[in-house]
């Protein structure tokens, strides 16, 4: 990062850009991966990996065929980056309360 003058916007490195928005693709597959939806406040995560796919959506942000994350046992796991996202999409829809199937519909 560069220091910014007085009324300057302060400059971000593209390097530093590229590691926030890798860090930010990898939330849905590593909370799937830790089976977070399945915990106390479920529903609560589910609402915001909606909201979350939703932003990302909006800010057009660029996603990798695939995304390697670290699954159950500590293993990497390589999948589709659209399907695991696509996959807590349908889920969110079919679950039984009416706040989460909004905002997966919200997500599209």
């Amino acid at each position: 990062e560069t220091e910014a003058g007085e009324g300057e916007e302060p400059v971000v490195e593209q390097s530093t850009i590229n590691s926030i928005a890798e860090s930010v693709r990898q939330v849905v597959p590593q909370l799937e991966a830790d089976r977070m939806y399945r915990l106390k406040g479920g529903a609560l995560t589910r609402i915001a990996v909606c909201r979350l796919i939703q932003c990302m959506a909006i800010a057009n942000v660029h996603m990798p065929t695939f995304s390697v994350y670290t699954g159950a046992m500590g293993r990497p796991k390589k999948e589709r980056t659209l399907g695991v996202f696509q996959t807590a999409i349908e889920d969110s829809i079919n679950h039984l309360e009416a706040s989460v199937q909004e905002a997966a519909v919200n997500a599209l």
